[in-house]
């Protein structure tokens, strides 16, 4: 292949640029179920407590007004890049369709890694950190900590602004039965609150060296690609969500509907959030089935057998490739 014009070179970068955000848009984005997203403003921000808002009551005399509590999490986003580089040599030499596939490559890399910064905080959501790698080569570990000081799946959560005395209340099953059966997730995803946040402080942005005259290309003798976004994620609400490590069978599944049955507000007045999705690791779609589909009749008085066969008819199973599919 004859030595390329710059006008070539540009008319190719024009391909492979497109090619990146085909890689973009190739990857599902199970994030957004459930995340809220906030734009972001700075480089670090506060979020207060969201699982106590307050409730209509009837008026008496005097409105009730309901503020933040004073208790927050804090919310770093951090910058993600993918890049890598291409020898002038390779266009020339005709290697266009192997340049191809790694731009679509940097493109899937980046909305895979939005998918598992969110995802690994159900994965490790019994951790108070998240372990991220740098460019390097070394960790970041922020505080995934909710404001009532625990992880954001826990036996001893508390809602804010309850009595003293009041009793914890869990939104985790621990793992108590042999196996290696990967953890999973009852949620409500219908309500103004979800489980995650992520907060969105630049988007998605495609930068390339690809002129000959390009300090870089001129004293190299390679072209540059990369691209980077700035975003944030932490835990948002443990009301929303429970896990349970144990296998999922139609009684296990029946105890994390029960996790949510029982749940009461700082008045004790008994909270129905409704679980929708059945959110599972890829590998237990058939056990998913079985559990949803069951005939199983819970004994415990806390929910009737007619709640739980109608919660189970209402359930979306949702299986993701980014949770992890063995014991936590």
């Amino acid at each position: 292949m004859a030595r390329l014009t710059s006008e070539q070179v540009r008319a190719f970068w024009v391909g492979f640029h497109a090619q990146v955000w085909a890689g973009v848009n190739k990857v599902v984005p199970h994030w957004q179920k459930y995340c809220r997203v906030f734009p972001s403003t700075s480089s670090q921000e506060v979020f207060h407590d969201f699982s106590e808002t307050g409730e209509p009551v009837i008026w008496t005399s005097d409105r009730i007004y309901h503020g933040y509590t004073q208790e927050g999490m804090t919310v770093v986003p951090y910058r993600r890049e993918y890049s890598f580089k291409i020898g002038r040599d390779e266009l020339e030499d005709g290697k266009m369709g192997q340049i191809m596939l790694r731009s679509e490559q940097l493109g899937e890399g980046m909305e895979v890694a939005k998918n598992r910064a969110c995802f690994d905080l159900l994965n490790y959501g019994i951790n108070r950190t998240v372990t991220y790698k740098t460019s390097d080569g070394g960790n970041v570990s922020p505080s995934i900590v909710l404001p009532d000081d625990q992880p954001l799946f826990s036996l001893t959560h508390k809602v804010l602004g309850a009595k003293s005395d009041a009793v914890p209340i869990p939104n985790y099953i621990p793992k108590t039965d042999a196996g290696t059966a990967p953890p999973w997730y009852l949620v409500s995803t219908t309500q103004s609150i979800l489980p995650l946040l992520l907060t969105d402080r630049s988007p998605k942005e495609f930068a390339s060296f690809d002129k000959a005259t390009d300090i870089h290309v001129f004293e190299k003798n390679e072209f540059l690609m990369g691209m980077t976004e700035r975003y944030g994620t932490h835990p948002m609400s443990w009301q929303t969500i429970v896990r349970c490590g144990n296998k999922l069978t139609p009684a296990n599944l029946a105890e994390a509907f029960k996790l949510f049955a029982e749940r009461e507000d700082r008045y004790g007045v008994q909270q129905m959030a409704m679980p929708d999705t059945l959110l599972i690791p890829a590998g237990l779609l058939l056990d998913a089935n079985y559990a949803v589909n069951s005939d199983y009749t819970f004994t415990n008085g806390t929910i009737s057998s007619e709640n739980l066969k109608m919660w189970r008819s209402m359930l979306k199973i949702d299986p993701v490739p980014y949770l992890l599919n063995r014991a936590a």
